[in-house]
């Protein structure tokens, strides 16, 4: 199979309006770029998905079964289909301002020095209050990447730590997202940089009624997912924090200079 320049991965489950409304963006997100050749991988649970009949219509779309459970085994058994020498990583209730793709990709191959760029999003979608989708863990890390752009070599270096592109699906609790934490922690324990751009930016959708209804049942398993999460990244974490007192004080004894 022929690789292109980027590979846009994401899940759905029977969700067809959202998941048309991201198609679309996806592709206003490219307009403009004649030059970059694309597709759409999207990985959905089972024979039934109501919009997979749509789905096999769109020529740049490629829908793919191979997961039933969660964000992680999607985003994983999409990105082992995907052929990009780029990867955007997005949510089926998110839409992508007209252009961010091309600038994302113009960017990355005018900055071969940075790994990825992370979207900005708002989540009214009103235009207003756009900002770096970050995570909240807790702690401030240099590095916090929701959903953006990123080169297949780094995403392959940070797949080789965790166990797949979102995190090792045996490490997940039930129904919790945790693979942005991971995907973040690991970026940044590398060494990658990740970066903003003006103008790449998306509107996340989400808060309807069926995500409150998963933010509930994640509150419900929270204390032994933020246990387990501990256990396997708060040693990349530590290692992380103490590289960079080193760096900071070498930089210090040398007069800012860094290394």
């Amino acid at each position: 199979m022929s690789g292109v320049d980027l590979s846009v991965i994401l899940g759905t489950v029977d969700r067809p309006e959202r998941l048309r409304a991201c198609v679309e963006s996806i592709r206003a997100g490219l307009a403009g770029s004649p030059g970059f050749s694309y597709e759409i991988v999207v990985a959905y649970g089972a024979p039934g998905e109501v919009s997979l009949p749509w789905m096999v219509e769109q020529p740049d779309v490629r829908p793919i079964l191979g997961w039933m459970d969660g964000a992680i085994p999607a985003f994983n058994s999409a990105y082992s289909a995907s052929r990009g020498r780029f990867v955007a990583w997005i949510n089926d209730d998110v839409t992508v301002r007209a252009l961010s793709l091309s600038r994302a990709l113009t960017y990355l191959s005018a900055h071969p020095e940075t790994a990825a760029v992370a979207f900005r999003f708002n989540r009214r979608g009103d235009g207003l209050g756009l900002r770096h989708s970050t995570l909240n863990m807790g702690d401030s890390l240099p590095i916090r990447a929701n959903q953006g752009v990123a080169r297949r070599k780094s995403c392959d270096a940070i797949a080789a730590e965790i166990g797949g592109f979102w995190g090792d699906e045996q490490h997940r609790a039930h129904h919790t997202y945790g693979g942005d934490n991971a995907w973040s922690v690991i970026a940044w324990w590398l060494g990658l940089r990740v970066d903003l751009v003006p103008g790449v930016d998306c509107v996340d959708w989400s808060l309807q009624t069926e995500d409150g209804l998963r933010a509930a049942n994640v509150a419900s398993v929270a204390p032994d997912h933020s246990q387990r999460w501990r256990a396997i990244y708060n040693p990349y974490i530590e290692q992380g924090r103490a590289r960079d007192r080193r760096a900071a004080a070498l930089a210090k004894a040398h007069g800012g200079w860094r290394c």
